[in-house]
């Protein structure tokens, strides 16, 4: 897909945004939404119990906006299941990057996750360096990037060199 075909399916999810889509806080979307909020809670917890009890996988794929298949954590997708994107302050900095970044600038994604950022910055046509010191999680990364012009490294950005312990 091109970086013009992403801009456009951007721009259509956020040319009339629902209020609740841009609540940063748990609090904001209460008070725009109290009953939906409780209710998607009351899943997550849901879905954390059956997660924790093996009745679901720990790893799901889910379609972005833009149409391309992402693997993620399970409970990371529910978002990108229902609507192909994150809310809040997440479709705040995909807004600001579609509008910023163009074609060969340079992207570094530190604590790249599974590479929602890293893979929305390759759609449009930045070379991208991400950078994710979990194992579990840059295996996640590594499957989605394959074949993008994405470089992933094993590995933590923090101000001095040494090893450090991560919860994965």
């Amino acid at each position: 897909m091109s970086s013009i075909k992403v801009k456009q399916a951007l721009n259509d999810i956020t040319q009339y945004p629902k209020r609740i889509l841009l609540a940063e806080t748990r609090e904001e979307r209460i008070n725009i939404a109290w009953f939906s909020t409780h209710v998607k809670e009351i899943i997550n917890k849901l879905a954390y119990i059956m997660l924790k009890l093996g009745f679901i996988p720990r790893v799901v794929s889910a379609k972005t906006f833009y149409g391309l298949k992402v693997y993620a954590p399970t409970l990371s997708t529910f978002p990108l299941k229902a609507k192909g994107f994150f809310g809040g302050e997440d479709l705040k900095l995909t807004k600001y990057m579609a509008d910023t970044l163009k074609s060969g600038d340079v992207f570094i994604d530190g604590g790249a996750n599974f590479g929602w950022y890293s893979l929305l910055a390759s759609e449009l046509g930045a070379k991208v360096y991400a950078i994710e010191p979990t194992s579990k999680i840059f295996n996640l990364l590594t499957r989605n990037v394959r074949g993008k012009d994405i470089t992933a490294y094993n590995a933590a950005l923090w101000s001095s060199a040494g090893k450090m312990l991560f919860n994965d």
